[in-house]
């Protein structure tokens, strides 16, 4: 796995938690399909809500795909991944937040078995007319920059109330590494 593709951990960052907010909104058999590009690679992959977790003292959402698990919870109306397909975030790391405010992170991120002292800004603006396949929507835009001695990833994610996650691009050391979209909705299993 190439160092780029290694640390593409963050194309699994697709759940939210039980009573949460209608931005992130997944539940326990839950499925979306996303087309996700990769260099020239373009596939379409199912990512599943596969259970309920513990994390930060609260319900949180494991969930799976082709890359690996991922898990999230929503705390005080803020989107944190503790996990996700390829790293482990201590503490949890915030992705999208309904005040809309600038947030930071200290912490551990740890990653295709290294483990680096990182530093995070996450900061959201309201996007208009996002473009969609053949749709436009109104989408809040979060992006996160993670920095570590190694260099620095930039996750761009736009989420759309009552369809959650439906675009997002990672880009290492401002390259372009994952681009993924949203096809058609969520499927609930019963």
């Amino acid at each position: 796995m190439s160092r780029g593709y290694g640390l593409a951990f963050f194309l699994l960052l697709l759940a939210g938690c039980s009573s949460q907010p209608d931005l992130m909104p997944l539940s326990v058999g839950r499925s979306v399909t996303y087309e996700v590009t990769h260099g020239l690679e373009k596939h379409v992959e199912a990512l599943t809500v596969t259970a309920e977790v513990p994390i930060m003292g609260r319900t949180g959402y494991e969930f799976s795909g082709p890359m690996g698990v991922s898990r999230l919870v929503w705390q005080n109306g803020v989107l944190y991944a503790s996990q996700t397909a390829n790293a482990v975030l201590d503490p949890p790391v915030p992705l999208v937040s309904l005040d809309g405010k600038p947030r930071t992170w200290t912490g551990t991120l740890e990653a295709l078995e290294v483990s680096s002292d990182a530093t995070a800004e996450l900061v959201q603006k309201q996007v208009k007319g996002l473009e969609l396949g053949s749709r436009k929507v109104d989408a809040t835009l979060s992006t996160l920059t993670i920095k570590m001695p190694r260099g620095s990833i930039e996750v761009q994610s736009w989420f759309v109330p009552g369809e959650g996650l439906v675009q997002q691009e990672q880009r290492t050391g401002n390259v372009l590494v994952l681009r993924m979209e949203m096809l058609g909705g969520a499927k609930e299993q019963s």
